[in-house]
Protein backbone atom coordinates (compact mmCIF):
# COMPACT_ATOMS: atom_id res chain seq x y z
CA UNK A 1 0.00 0.00 0.00
CA UNK A 2 1.17 4.04 -1.05
CA UNK A 3 1.22 6.51 1.36
CA UNK A 4 0.38 10.14 0.81
CA UNK A 5 2.21 12.40 2.96
CA UNK A 6 2.63 16.08 3.49
CA UNK A 7 6.00 17.16 4.24
CA UNK A 8 6.19 20.81 5.94
CA UNK A 9 7.48 23.20 8.43
CA UNK A 10 8.86 26.39 8.32
CA UNK A 11 10.69 27.90 4.82
CA UNK A 12 13.92 26.95 5.29
CA UNK A 13 13.84 23.50 7.17
CA UNK A 14 14.71 21.43 4.65
CA UNK A 15 11.45 20.63 3.11
CA UNK A 16 12.49 21.00 -0.40
CA UNK A 17 15.57 19.28 -0.08
CA UNK A 18 14.68 15.67 1.39
CA UNK A 19 11.66 16.32 -1.22
CA UNK A 20 14.19 16.76 -3.83
CA UNK A 21 16.36 13.58 -2.71
CA UNK A 22 12.96 11.49 -2.60
CA UNK A 23 12.00 12.43 -6.12
CA UNK A 24 14.89 10.52 -7.38
CA UNK A 25 13.91 6.84 -5.86
CA UNK A 26 11.92 5.36 -8.41
CA UNK A 27 8.90 4.44 -5.59
CA UNK A 28 7.90 8.58 -4.93
CA UNK A 29 6.25 10.57 -6.55
CA UNK A 30 6.92 14.77 -5.23
CA UNK A 31 4.57 17.85 -5.58
CA UNK A 32 6.30 21.14 -4.50
CA UNK A 33 3.34 23.48 -4.21
CA UNK A 34 5.79 26.30 -4.24
CA UNK A 35 7.27 25.29 -7.29
CA UNK A 36 3.53 24.96 -9.11
CA UNK A 37 2.00 27.69 -7.70
CA UNK A 38 5.08 29.99 -8.98
CA UNK A 39 4.35 28.60 -12.48
CA UNK A 40 0.79 29.28 -12.16
CA UNK A 41 1.80 32.86 -11.32
CA UNK A 42 4.24 33.26 -13.47
CA UNK A 43 1.41 32.62 -16.10
CA UNK A 44 0.20 36.41 -15.02
CA UNK A 45 3.76 38.14 -14.34
CA UNK A 46 6.19 36.35 -17.13
CA UNK A 47 9.22 38.40 -15.58
CA UNK A 48 8.86 37.20 -12.33
CA UNK A 49 11.50 34.96 -10.49
CA UNK A 50 11.28 32.75 -7.44
CA UNK A 51 12.94 35.80 -5.46
CA UNK A 52 10.27 38.28 -5.77
CA UNK A 53 7.59 35.38 -5.59
CA UNK A 54 8.92 34.65 -1.94
CA UNK A 55 9.48 38.55 -1.25
CA UNK A 56 6.28 40.01 -2.29
CA UNK A 57 4.01 36.82 -2.22
CA UNK A 58 0.76 38.54 -1.09
CA UNK A 59 1.21 40.68 -3.88
CA UNK A 60 1.91 38.36 -6.64
CA UNK A 61 0.06 35.04 -5.71
CA UNK A 62 -3.51 35.96 -6.52
CA UNK A 63 -6.39 33.66 -4.81
CA UNK A 64 -6.56 31.79 -8.16
CA UNK A 65 -3.05 30.78 -8.37
CA UNK A 66 -3.64 29.47 -4.78
CA UNK A 67 -7.11 27.54 -5.91
CA UNK A 68 -5.59 26.20 -9.16
CA UNK A 69 -2.37 24.95 -7.60
CA UNK A 70 -4.53 23.27 -5.09
CA UNK A 71 -6.96 21.29 -7.40
CA UNK A 72 -3.78 20.66 -9.21
CA UNK A 73 -2.15 19.18 -6.22
CA UNK A 74 -5.84 16.78 -6.27
CA UNK A 75 -5.31 15.88 -9.63
CA UNK A 76 -1.12 14.67 -9.20
CA UNK A 77 -2.44 13.22 -5.53
CA UNK A 78 -4.80 11.12 -7.72
CA UNK A 79 -3.35 10.10 -10.43
CA UNK A 80 -0.02 8.84 -8.70
CA UNK A 81 -1.57 7.25 -5.14
CA UNK A 82 -1.95 3.56 -6.60
CA UNK A 83 1.62 2.95 -7.97
CA UNK A 84 3.62 5.36 -5.54
CA UNK A 85 4.19 6.77 -2.37
CA UNK A 86 3.10 10.80 -2.96
CA UNK A 87 4.82 13.12 -0.92
CA UNK A 88 3.48 16.97 -0.89
CA UNK A 89 5.97 19.45 0.21
CA UNK A 90 4.17 22.51 1.35
CA UNK A 91 3.75 25.20 3.68
CA UNK A 92 0.48 27.02 4.86
CA UNK A 93 2.19 30.01 6.44
CA UNK A 94 4.64 32.74 4.78
CA UNK A 95 6.71 35.79 6.26
CA UNK A 96 5.69 38.98 4.93
CA UNK A 97 6.84 42.60 5.36
CA UNK A 98 3.70 42.95 8.16
CA UNK A 99 4.41 39.67 9.77
CA UNK A 100 3.08 36.48 8.86
CA UNK A 101 0.47 35.04 6.79
CA UNK A 102 -1.50 31.65 6.72
CA UNK A 103 -3.28 30.12 4.02
CA UNK A 104 -4.16 26.47 4.88
CA UNK A 105 -5.62 23.25 3.08
CA UNK A 106 -9.35 23.76 4.02
CA UNK A 107 -10.98 20.40 5.60
CA UNK A 108 -12.67 19.23 2.07
CA UNK A 109 -9.19 19.78 0.73
CA UNK A 110 -7.66 17.77 3.61
CA UNK A 111 -10.15 15.00 3.52
CA UNK A 112 -10.11 14.57 -0.58
CA UNK A 113 -6.17 14.48 -0.28
CA UNK A 114 -6.16 11.67 1.72
CA UNK A 115 -2.78 12.40 3.51
CA UNK A 116 -1.94 8.96 5.99
CA UNK A 117 0.58 10.96 7.71
CA UNK A 118 2.64 14.14 8.11
CA UNK A 119 5.97 14.99 8.40
CA UNK A 120 7.39 17.84 10.47
CA UNK A 121 10.23 19.22 9.68
CA UNK A 122 11.74 21.50 12.81
CA UNK A 123 15.34 22.62 13.63
CA UNK A 124 16.81 24.94 16.42
CA UNK A 125 15.28 28.43 15.55
CA UNK A 126 18.91 29.72 14.92
CA UNK A 127 19.31 27.06 11.97
CA UNK A 128 16.01 28.77 10.13
CA UNK A 129 17.73 32.24 10.91
CA UNK A 130 21.12 31.01 9.52
CA UNK A 131 19.98 29.52 6.64
CA UNK A 132 17.76 32.18 5.46
CA UNK A 133 20.78 34.67 6.06
CA UNK A 134 22.64 32.41 4.32
CA UNK A 135 20.50 31.65 1.28
CA UNK A 136 17.47 34.43 1.23
CA UNK A 137 16.81 33.45 -2.26
CA UNK A 138 13.74 36.27 -1.81
CA UNK A 139 12.61 35.56 1.79
CA UNK A 140 12.16 38.41 4.02
CA UNK A 141 14.48 38.56 6.50
CA UNK A 142 13.91 36.93 9.53
CA UNK A 143 14.71 37.75 13.36
CA UNK A 144 15.69 34.98 15.48
CA UNK A 145 12.69 35.47 17.42
CA UNK A 146 10.19 35.46 14.22
CA UNK A 147 11.85 32.34 12.98
CA UNK A 148 10.84 30.44 16.46
CA UNK A 149 7.53 32.31 15.89
CA UNK A 150 7.21 30.88 12.33
CA UNK A 151 7.87 27.13 13.19
CA UNK A 152 5.42 27.88 16.08
CA UNK A 153 2.58 29.13 13.40
CA UNK A 154 3.17 26.21 11.35
CA UNK A 155 3.51 23.79 13.94
CA UNK A 156 -0.15 25.10 14.61
CA UNK A 157 -1.55 24.51 11.50
CA UNK A 158 0.31 21.02 11.08
CA UNK A 159 -1.70 19.60 14.53
CA UNK A 160 -5.07 21.14 13.28
CA UNK A 161 -4.73 19.07 9.79
CA UNK A 162 -3.74 16.11 12.10
CA UNK A 163 -6.68 16.31 13.92
CA UNK A 164 -9.24 16.82 11.42
CA UNK A 165 -7.90 13.71 9.66
CA UNK A 166 -7.26 11.67 12.92
CA UNK A 167 -3.27 10.95 11.40
CA UNK A 168 -0.02 10.97 13.02
CA UNK A 169 2.69 14.12 13.09
CA UNK A 170 6.06 13.18 13.19
CA UNK A 171 8.49 15.51 14.01
CA UNK A 172 12.04 15.05 12.43
CA UNK A 173 14.87 17.22 12.93
CA UNK A 174 15.90 18.83 9.73
CA UNK A 175 18.75 20.14 11.60
CA UNK A 176 20.72 15.87 10.84
CA UNK A 177 22.94 15.78 7.62
CA UNK A 178 20.47 14.83 4.30
CA UNK A 179 21.17 11.61 3.91
CA UNK A 180 20.18 11.09 7.82
CA UNK A 181 17.16 12.61 7.71
CA UNK A 182 16.15 10.78 4.75
CA UNK A 183 16.92 7.72 6.17
CA UNK A 184 15.05 8.69 9.32
CA UNK A 185 12.07 9.40 6.53
CA UNK A 186 12.33 6.53 4.89
CA UNK A 187 11.93 4.46 8.01
CA UNK A 188 8.29 5.59 8.87
CA UNK A 189 7.45 4.72 5.79
CA UNK A 190 4.32 2.08 6.18
CA UNK A 191 4.89 2.71 9.52
CA UNK A 192 1.40 2.06 11.77
CA UNK A 193 -0.06 5.12 12.69
CA UNK A 194 -1.90 3.98 15.44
Amino acid sequence: MFETILITGAAAAGKSTLSRGLAKLDYFAVFEYGEVLFQRSKVRHPTITHSETRSHSEELISPGDISGTDEDLQQFIASHRDVKHVIIDSHAVSKEVYGFRIEPFGPGQLQRAGFSRIVFLYCDPTVIYSRTIAHAEGRPALTLKEAELYQLLQTSVSINYSTILGIPIHFIDSALPPDELKAQFLGLIGSKSH
